[in-house]
C-alpha cells in the first residue's frame, strides 16, 4: 500500500493535553505567532485603529470649545471715493484689519457636555473594540483548527482515492482473464472518478482556507510549512470545572459586570447629557471678548489728511437666540426619546445577562458530553481495527475487511477532531462573553 495508507494502517500520534489548558494557541505553538500578526496587520485591525483615530478628533474636537478662540481679518482695499460737494474723486486706498480673542465663560454646562460625551464615546468604542478583537482572535482560532481538520480530510480522501484506484486496477485485470464481465468494470471506473473528485475539491478548499487565514492575519503566505495531523484529545470535561467556577462567583455577585451592560450603561449617559445639552439651546451665552481693530477715514477730500483708527476693546458678550421655530422644542421630545430607549435596552439587558451567560454556559457543558460520546466512538473503532487486524494475521478475514475498518476509523476519528474542535471554540466563545479572553492582551487596548 502506498505512504497515505501506511500512515491510516498505524496509528495516528494523539497527544494529551494537561487538564488546565483550555485554548488552542497552547495546545498548537504556531497560533500564538498567528494570533500576535493579527494583532498588529490584520486588516480590520487597521480599520479599527483609523476609526481609534477619528474618535480622538471628536474627543479634541469637544475640548477646544474650553480654550480660547482667536480669529484675525485683514482687508487691503483699493479705490476712489467721491463725497457730496466735492470736486472729483479722490484715491481712498484702505487697510483693515481685526484681531479678536473670545473665551467661552458660562454655556450651561453645554460645552463639558460635549466633552464627557466624547469621553464616554471613546470608552464605549473601547469596549467594542474589545469585542472585536475577541472575535477577530476567535476567527483565527476557528480557521486554524479548520485547517486541521480539512488536512485530516484531504489525507482520508487521499486514501480513498487509493483504494477506489486499486479496486479499479484489480478489475481491469480481472476483466482481462476475462474473470468478471465488462459492465463490472463501470461502477469501478465511476467510483474511482468521484473519489478523485472530491480528493481535488478537498484539496482546493484546503488551499483556499490556508489563503483565508493569511489575509487574515496579515501575510501574504500563511508560512506554516506543516500543519499538525489532528487536534489532540482533551481532558475529560475540560472547561467545565472553570465554568461551574464562574458561575459560583456570578450568583455571588463577586464578579464584573460584563462588557455590554457598561456599554449600555455608557450610552445612557450619553443620552441623557445630550438631552441637557439640547434643553439648553435657548439660553443665553456669555464669552468673554477683547481684541483690536484698525481703519482708515479722511477728514476732507484732501488726501493728506487721512489718518488711522484703532479700537482695542474687551467685555462681555451674551449671544441669545431667543426663537428658533421650535426646533429646539423638537430636538429635546427626540432626544428624550432616545434616552428612553437607551434606558429601555439596559434594563432588558440586566434581566437577560444570566440567561445569556448560563446559556454560554451550558454550551460548554453540553459540548463536552457530546466530545466524550465522539471519544468512545472513536475507541470503539479503533478497537475494531486492532481486533480485524489479528483476525488478517490469522487468515480469517481478507484485507478488504482491514480497509473498511480502518475508513471507519478514520471516520470516528474525524467526528472526535470536529467534537473537539466545537468544545475548544466553546471555550473560547464563553471566555470572550464574559470578558476573560487572554488573546485580547496583544491588542493593547488600554494604550490606544
Amino acid at each position: 500500500m502506498a505512504t497515505v495508507c501506511g500512515l491510516f494502517l498505524g496509528l495516528l500520534p494523539v497527544a494529551s493535553a494537561d487538564s488546565s489548558v483550555l485554548l488552542p494557541e497552547t495546545l498548537f505553538p504556531d497560533l500564538n505567532s498567528l494570533l500576535a500578526d493579527a494583532s498588529s496587520q490584520s486588516p480590520r485591525i487597521l480599520a479599527q485603529r483609523i476609526y481609534d483615530q477619528e474618535l480622538e478628533g471628536y474627543e479634541i474636537s469637544a475640548k477646544s470649545a474650553r480654550l480660547p478662540q482667536l480669529s484675525l481679518g485683514v482687508s487691503q482695499t483699493w479705490g476712489n471715493e467721491k463725497r457730496t460737494g466735492a470736486m472729483g474723486a479722490t484715491r481712498a486706498d484702505k487697510l483693515y484689519y481685526g484681531f479678536n480673542v473670545s473665551q467661552a465663560i458660562y454655556h450651561w454646562g453645554t460645552i463639558k457636555n460635549g466633552v464627557r460625551v466624547a469621553e464616554i464615546r471613546r470608552l464605549i468604542n473601547m469596549g467594542r473594540a474589545q469585542e472585536a478583537y475577541e472575535a477577530l482572535a476567535a476567527e483565527v482560532r476557528a480557521q486554524y483548527l479548520q485547517l486541521i481538520v480539512k488536512e485530516f480530510v484531504v489525507t482520508l480522501n487521499q486514501y480513498r482515492l487509493e483504494l477506489a484506484s486499486e479496486k479499479l486496477i484489480q478489475g481491469r485485470e480481472r476483466l482481462t482473464r476475462q474473470a468478471i464481465a465488462p459492465t463490472a468494470i463501470f461502477p469501478l471506473e465511476i467510483a474511482q472518478s468521484r473519489a478523485e473528485l472530491t480528493t481535488v475539491q478537498v484539496e482546493s478548499e484546503l488551499e483556499r482556507g490556508k489563503r483565508a487565514l493569511a489575509r487574515l492575519v496579515g501575510r501574504d503566505t500563511l508560512g506554516i510549512s506543516e500543519m499538525p495531523e489532528t487536534i489532540p484529545l482533551l481532558p475529560e470535561n475540560a472547561g467545565v470545572e472553570m465554568v461551574d467556577t464562574f458561575m459560583a462567583q456570578f450568583r455571588a455577585g463577586e464578579l464584573n459586570e460584563t462588557r455590554e451592560i457598561l456599554a449600555l450603561k455608557n450610552e445612557l449617559k450619553v443620552q441623557r447629557i445630550n438631552l441637557h445639552s439640547v434643553r439648553m439651546g435657548l439660553r443665553p451665552r456669555l464669552n468673554l471678548v477683547a481684541g483690536i481693530t484698525q481703519d482708515e477715514q479722511n477728514l476732507n477730500t484732501i488726501p493728506v489728511y487721512r489718518y488711522e483708527t484703532q479700537y482695542v476693546f474687551g467685555g462681555l458678550s451674551m449671544n441669545w437666540n431667543i426663537f428658533d421655530g421650535f426646533r429646539t422644542k423638537g430636538a429635546v421630545r427626540s432626544a428624550l426619546a432616545l434616552s428612553r430607549s437607551a434606558q429601555h435596552a439596559l434594563d432588558e439587558a440586566e434581566e437577560s445577562q444570566w440567561e445569556m451567560i448560563n446559556n454560554q454556559a451550558e454550551m460548554i457543558r453540553l459540548s463536552a458530553r457530546s466530545l466524550m460520546i465522539e471519544e468512545r466512538l472513536y475507541a470503539s473503532a479503533e478497537g475494531a481495527l486492532e481486533f480485524h487486524r489479528e483476525q488478517y494475521g490469522r487468515g480469517e478475514v481478507a484485507e478488504s475487511t482491514i480497509s473498511t475498518a480502518v475508513d471507519d476509523r478514520n471516520v470516528a476519528l474525524l467526528n472526535a477532531m470536529n467534537a473537539r474542535y466545537s468544545h475548544l471554540m466553546a471555550i473560547v466563545q464563553f471566555l470572550a462573553y464574559i470578558d476573560a479572553d487572554p488573546a485580547v492582551d496583544l491588542f493593547n487596548i488600554s494604550s490606544r
